[in-house]
């Protein structure tokens, strides 16, 4: 009985040993999993690519502490709901050497201290934030003056997140101070500043597969050209869908009866073209270059423009510019530097203005993450589609293309710090790397007039023949006064002349009713008293 009590006892003791490791080798290996895996994410996180369709992953761009490197990680929609913050630290800081993590917060883009222990998407980051890794601060009151001086730093705003470098200037100037305490530069060094270098390469895959441009609206905008010999720019507001690549299905599937799918491709209509009414000086009256001042800025024309076309189911989706005759030495080419530099102005100026909004950046259907431009040669009428690449947009935004390009009537684009263009560092940029080729058809829009009638006065006002057109128009009797009457009105360019006269409900009210029409062809839409009496009243003005 004694030696099979003793037996019992033992047996007894090793499992309890045996439960005991497994437990613990479970509990590291959970630790050392979730740091693999923050590791993963970090070494596969550089990727420079875009995302096609539905966004599926996000790239977020962390600020490391100790040498003030941007590490960027692109995060797929599982890791985004699963994985705290603190791993993707946790992995960042492993690889930059610095093992206490729990000395370390996170400071989001609004210059707020986030909870670590939170996934992604419970602190709601969206595409493209910065966030700052630093050591934890004290409370004491020498450390005040330093957490105030955050709070008023203003991150710069990427367009394109994935292809963001920290400023070389900024980073070549510290490594080089780093450097002179040492004694001379490392190949570490070197390697750090080749990795803040853009290497710019042509961009194969258009967002925007081709576009349809209004006839009417670009038959107008011409003959407007020719009459005044003025170089022009305008914006396109229309709309984005998705339609097959191929307009007919592939041979294949038609014999075997196979009528859906086939690959689809984003397409982009055009259904009005609205052009800033600015004076030109006499001075620039034999000038080749348009005036792009109003839309790369946003004047408050050129919101209300946009204000309308959202009352309207519109967005701006591109832009058109004239040209006469872009030589160079080599060839001819229907855009140049400056177009180039301006085209990416304005794109990031509607980027930034949908981002203040709330709207989350490069996403489908935020303002001017599809933004097309039109080259018309004004002699010929010949009329060229382009996209800027997603990484030259970048680059403009981070004031990498010297402001001189903009006056220059040359093909070549002049850079304020080394790029690599094709393995070699060089400080000029052929515009043509920076240029997606777009295809192009025709269309009619919904929102132009095939005549001349709806062209607005040189402030932005209704002509007298407009008005005597409108008054026209409300004279007439039965179903044909209300159909004439609300197609005349349909034309952008004369809402928008409306729009600086009706208040916000009646602006609100005709747009709903031209709307309507639009979706009941058949069907008679009738303006109610109270607007024909304000139309008028303004027609007889």
């Amino acid at each position: 009985a004694g030696p099979m009590k003793t037996t019992m006892i033992l047996l007894f003791l090793y499992l309890a040993w045996t439960l005991i490791s497994i437990s613990c080798t479970c509990e590291v290996s959970a630790v050392s999993s979730s740091i693999s895996s923050a590791n993963a994410i970090v070494k596969n996180g550089k990727s420079d690519g875009r995302d096609d369709g539905l966004r599926t992953t996000v790239v977020l761009r962390f600020r490391t502490p100790k040498t003030g490197t941007i590490v960027s990680l692109q995060i797929n929609e599982g890791n985004r709901r699963t994985v705290p913050l603190q791993t993707l630290m946790d992995g960042i800081l492993a690889q930059n050497g610095d093992d206490t993590s729990t000395n370390f917060e996170c400071i989001g883009p609004s210059n707020n201290k986030l909870d670590t222990s939170q996934t992604l998407a419970q602190l709601g980051l969206k595409h493209g934030a910065l966030l700052t890794i630093s050591p934890k601060m004290h409370t004491n009151k020498k450390d005040k003056p330093q957490q105030k001086q955050l709070r008023n730093v203003i991150p710069p705003f990427d367009p394109f997140p994935q292809f963001a470098k920290p400023r070389y200037k900024d980073k070549r100037r510290s490594i080089r101070a780093k450097a002179n305490r040492r004694g001379g530069m490392s190949y570490s060094d070197l390697d750090q500043l080749a990795d803040n270098i853009h290497k710019l390469e042509i961009q194969t895959n258009p967002i925007i597969s081709r576009i349809y441009m209004c006839s009417n609206s670009a038959e107008a905008f011409v003959r407007s050209c020719n009459k005044n010999q003025q170089p022009k720019c305008a914006l396109l507001f229309g709309t984005v869908s998705k339609e097959r690549l191929n307009d007919t299905p592939a041979a294949a599937d038609i014999t075997q009866g196979k009528q859906k799918g086939g690959k689809m491709c984003e397409v982009a209509k055009v259904h009005a073209l609205w052009e800033p009414q600015t004076k030109i000086p006499k001075k620039s009256a034999n000038s080749n270059h348009y005036d792009a001042t109003d839309l790369i800025s946003l004047t408050s024309s050129v919101q209300q423009a946009i204000q309308l076309a959202k009352r309207l189911k519109l967005q701006p989706i591109g832009w058109i510019y004239t040209y006469h005759n872009n030589s160079t030495t080599s060839t001819e080419v229907p855009v140049l530097a400056r177009d180039v530099v301006i085209a990416a102005k304005i794109q990031i100026a509607l980027m930034k203005k949908g981002s203040d909004e709330g709207g989350e950046v490069n996403e489908a259907g935020s303002l001017g993450s599809r933004f097309v431009t039109l080259a018309l040669n004004s002699a010929s009428g010949a009329t060229e589609a382009f996209q800027m690449s997603d990484q030259s947009v970048q680059m403009v935004a981070e004031d990498i293309f010297e402001e001189e390009a903009t006056n220059d009537n040359t093909q070549f684009l002049k850079t304020s710090v080394p790029v690599i263009v094709d393995g070699k560092e060089t400080n000029s940029v052929d515009c043509l790397l920076c240029l997606v080729n777009t295809g192009m058809l025709s269309h009619t829009g919904s929102f132009s007039s095939s005549s001349s009638s709806g062209k607005l006065s040189s402030s932005g006002g209704l002509t007298s023949k407009i008005k005597q057109k409108i008054q026209s128009h409300l004279k007439k009797k039965g179903n044909a006064k209300e159909t004439t009457i609300i197609q005349y009105l349909s034309d952008f360019n004369i809402l928008f002349g409306l729009s600086n006269l009706l208040n916000e409900a009646d602006i609100n009210e005709l747009c709903d009713i031209i709307l309507s029409s639009k979706r009941r062809r058949s069907a008679t839409v009738e303006l109610s008293k109270h607007l024909q009496l304000t139309l008028e009243g303004i027609a007889s003005v």
